[in-house]
């Protein structure tokens, strides 16, 4: 077995694996091994599945950050409104704000650097 367009492996579990699943579940799916390499072969993490099932994030976390992430994905897309997406990630309107800034994604949409000023000097 090795890598395709809906299997991929890994050596190790990060917690940056779970943007593969939320990407498999937009799609048409997909399986994500964990231990093994591109390949497809053991990396000995196997050895350790006690540990590694402890590092996997709960249910709860990944429905919260499944949910954070499509919120964001779907503020940066222009087409949804900042409130509309903090509603669906089920957080408060600041904290989704500061999950945008984390992301370097800007809550100001300006056309030109002089709309920006003018924007400002109204405020």
């Amino acid at each position: 077995m090795s890598e395709k367009q809906n299997t991929e492996c890994k050596q190790n579990w990060k917690d940056e694996w779970l943007k593969w699943i939320s990407g498999f579940a937009n799609t048409q799916g997909g399986k994500l091994y964990i231990g093994l390499d591109d390949n497809g072969n053991p990396t000995g993490q196997l050895a350790n599945l006690k540990k590694l099932m402890e590092d996997i994030p709960n249910k709860e976390d990944f429905e919260s950050y499944a949910k954070l992430s499509i919120a964001v994905d779907l503020y940066k897309s222009g087409n949804v409104f900042l409130g509309y997406c903090t509603a669906f990630a089920g957080i408060e309107k600041r904290d989704f704000i500061k999950e945008l800034g984390k992301r370097n994604i800007s809550v100001f949409n300006f056309e030109s650097e002089e709309d920006f000023v003018e924007d400002v000097s109204n405020a």
